[in-house]
């Protein structure tokens, strides 16, 4: 594999990708700064993320974790532009499997995603102290669970 620096020609833009090539693509390490901005410095397989990377978007978005195919997909963490930290599972670009997501107004939630919602078993630590331990559906606090308050109140039933 060949390391050396060149220029990509995308949708009649030009971006500059400093990395190893394999028969004319992308393979192996390398880093890939967009002209709007974004970079990636990481894995490549057939001109595509593959394996661990991190991606840092213009927006101030930053993923840094396993990719496949250009998604995130497997363990990653993903710090967003509001400070928000999701750490956990991820599947096809969205949040999915177990996860940690830490609030920027205090609140954290551990537990299991579908589609980047809260979905299934999970704990949900308040920033008032209050906790809820349960199940969630679509992001809400559905089905058993019990919510324990800061003055020791303790309710378990349905949601």
């Amino acid at each position: 594999m060949d390391q050396l620096k060149t220029t990509i020609k995308t949708d009649n833009k030009e971006d500059i990708y400093i990395g190893s090539l394999n028969n004319n693509k992308r393979n192996g390490r390398g880093e890939m700064r967009y002209i709007n901005g974004d970079i990636y410095k990481g894995m490549w397989k057939d001109d595509k993320y593959h394996g661990k990377g991190k991606k840092t978007s213009i927006s101030g978005d930053i993923y840094e974790g396993d990719f496949i195919n250009n998604k995130f997909e497997g363990k990653g963490k993903y710090t967003f532009m509001s400070g928000n930290i999701y750490e956990g599972g991820f599947k096809n670009d969205m949040i999915e499997g177990h996860g940690k997501m830490i609030y920027i107004n205090g609140d954290v939630y551990i537990g299991n995603w579908k589609n980047n919602k809260y979905n299934g078993t999970g704990l949900k630590t308040f920033k008032s102290g209050k906790r809820y331990i349960g199940n969630f559906k679509n992001g809400m606090m559905e089905g058993c669970g019990e919510m324990l308050y800061i003055n020791g109140d303790i309710y378990i039933g349905h949601f």
